[in-house]
């Protein structure tokens, strides 16, 4: 005790001198200090995130009911705690970005942003909540929905955001063996005689009209108005079928050799004049048409002259170098008719050789896109038009499904040399070709448009090719006739 007591007190009067390892021992006090509350931030942010992420997907409830073969209902419930700081973060990010009366910039009390904007903020983020809860269920279960859920029963709790979402999903499609299709490949090579066919339609298609002033003889164009006699329908036009049908005008090209009994009536018609016609409609029942001649319009085909080549575009080479212009677009619209004929009966094969359940939403969505396309009331729609429409709308549906369903599990994707191609020879027959181009590559859907004909063209090659499906010639007058018009916009040879 002596000693302590008479020890001298460090740094009192006299010299003082410093411990040989104080500095040492400050450095690495400061150091492991410094070290363990960063560690302790790194283990309490990891901690606050981790059990954040927990909370939120333990109390995520999901309940899945299978209503139908196709339909389902999910119920789900989002935790209180989610919601609150959703909102509090979005209440907190206004107040630094909103201005008030009286406050600067981000100096806003947070309980006046709170009362302002509070209900505004709570309606906002329960709508984000309701999307992306839904997405996350959805992702869990494994679900696929074929149109947009409608959500039901949505309730704020205290408990936090329950609601129910009804949908269809999409069906599991078992393919068929691709390899066991019956396909054939359709060409076609055209021939002088098409390119000549080519050369008169342009004439016609740049022909001068005149009133005839006599009776009506073959080329002539005849305008007429048509009437179903008492108690008979027509076999065309808009008012077949009803018991009392108006008259309806339209106008007529005399044929050569004509092919139907309204043609042949109007052999030697005059103006004015009523003839009565007695033609057998689709269900094989005579309709009896009283027909009367508006106007008799005489047709006059322009020479390949000088003139009427410059005004096609042709300069030098003449006769000659229309035809090649003629053969070269008869050749590019040969391609399309093909492709579009062998699309059909790939189509119709694969169409044939499924059957699954069809989701009724997307029935009902592509069913009102084609009523769309009828020009008639849609009250007015007759039973027979919409079951048909119904049934188009069905293989639509079936169609997309099953191309989808092929192109993912093989993997199938059109080159973007197929689709440079296609813009290229849709932009060829244009009048500008290099504004055309341009046009197309500047409009996305136009893009869209070609990149999903790639798509199909892709697909149907993969078809023919797994169905080794042998090639048919067909001629061009056939394709003509028996596949649907498809013809690229500007075609010289089609008009």
């Amino acid at each position: 005790m002596a000693e302590l007591a008479d020890a001298p007190v460090l740094g009192a009067g006299g010299a003082t001198r410093e411990s040989s390892n104080l500095s040492f021992r400050t450095n690495i006090e400061r150091h492991e200090i410094r070290a363990a509350w960063q560690w302790r931030l790194r283990t309490l942010d990891r901690h606050c995130r981790t059990r954040r992420t927990r909370r939120y997907k333990r109390k995520l409830e999901i309940n899945v009911e299978k209503t139908g073969e196709l339909k389902r209902r999910i119920r789900v419930r989002v935790p209180r705690e989610q919601l609150d700081s959703k909102c509090n973060d979005r209440l907190q990010e206004l107040s630094r970005t909103k201005r008030l009366p009286g406050f600067r910039k981000g100096k806003v009390p947070l309980r006046l942003i709170r009362e302002r904007y509070g209900e505004q903020v709570r309606r906002e983020v329960v709508g984000t909540l309701v999307r992306s809860s839904l997405w996350e269920a959805l992702t869990r279960e494994e679900l696929h929905p074929a149109v947009d859920p409608e959500i039901e029963n949505l309730e704020v709790e205290d408990v936090g955001v329950r609601y129910t979402a009804t949908f269809e999903v999409l069906p599991e499609i078992e393919l068929a063996d691709t390899a066991r299709l019956e396909l054939t490949r359709t060409t076609c090579t055209v021939t002088d005689e098409d390119v000549e066919r080519g050369l008169e339609r342009l004439r016609r298609n740049h022909a001068t009209h005149r009133p005839a002033g006599r009776p009506a003889e073959a080329g002539d164009l005849v305008e007429v108005e048509c009437t179903a006699l008492a108690g008979n329908a027509p076999p065309w036009g808009p008012e077949r079928g009803k018991s009392a049908p108006k008259p309806f005008r339209t106008t007529l090209e005399l044929p050569r050799d004509p092919s139907s009994p309204l043609e042949s009536a109007l052999f030697g018609i005059r103006d004015g004049e009523t003839r009565t016609v007695d033609a057998p409609d689709r269900a094989a029942q005579a309709a009896r048409m009283q027909v009367r001649a508006l106007r008799i319009i005489a047709v006059s085909l322009p020479e390949f002259d000088k003139k009427f080549l410059s005004k096609l575009g042709i300069g030098e080479g003449g006769i000659e170098a229309l035809r090649k212009e003629v053969r070269r677009n008869l050749e590019l619209e040969a391609a399309h008719l093909c492709r579009r004929r062998n699309l059909e009966t790939a189509m119709e094969a694969l169409y044939r050789a499924h059957r699954f359940t069809v989701p009724e939403g997307l029935m009902t969505q592509e069913f009102e896109l084609l009523v769309r396309t009828v020009p008639v009331d849609r009250e007015g729609l007759p039973k027979e038009i919409r079951a048909t429409l119904r049934e188009t709308a069905r293989r639509k549906v079936c169609l997309k499904l099953i191309s989808r369903e092929i192109m993912q599990r093989n993997k199938l994707e059109a080159p973007a040399a197929r689709v440079r191609t296609m813009i290229e020879e849709m932009a060829s027959v244009q009048q500008d070709p290099r504004a055309a181009l341009e046009s197309l590559y500047r409009e996305p859907r136009q893009l869209r448009l070609v990149e999903a004909l790639a798509q199909q063209d892709t697909l149907v090659e993969w078809l023919l090719e797994q169905a080794k499906a042998p090639p048919v010639e067909t001629s061009f007058a056939e394709l003509e006739k028996t596949t649907r018009s498809a013809i690229v916009p500007g075609n010289a040879a089609s008009g």
